[in-house]
């Protein structure tokens, strides 16, 4: 009797090197939008260092593209390995990166931030 292969399956995209939301700094939110991507990221079973909601992960995540460091050891640990983030030579103050950020990408945090303390 011949023994049946399983078809290869691609292996999921790790999180280590992908990011929560890709388009932070190019995409504006609305509160629909940004649930689609809360939803999009939640669907993925990630898991948010220290309970965190999936939005609070995606705007540290604009903070850390930025060089955020975090004195929060389990958040630090997260965008530690990251690639993209490893790549960043000089980590700043959350306060310095937001002064870095973008208009779009300072309304973004608002938007989530909001439903963060809304409905998480």
């Amino acid at each position: 009797t011949e023994i049946e292969e399983e078809p290869e399956t691609k292996p999921k995209k790790s999180i280590k090197n992908s990011y929560l939301w890709a388009d932070s700094s190019k995409k504006k939110l609305t509160e629909s939008s940004a649930f689609d991507i809360i939803e999009k990221v939640e669907n993925k079973g990630y898991t948010m260092p220290g309970d965190r909601s999936a939005a609070r992960m995606i705007i540290n995540e604009l903070y850390a593209k930025h060089g955020a460091k975090f004195k929060d050891k389990e958040v630090q640990k997260f965008f530690n390995s990251k690639s993209w983030y490893k790549k960043i030579k000089k980590k700043v103050s959350t306060d310095k990166a937001f002064s870095k950020m973008s208009g779009l990408e300072k309304k973004n945090i608002e938007i989530l931030d909001k439903i963060d303390k809304e409905y998480y």
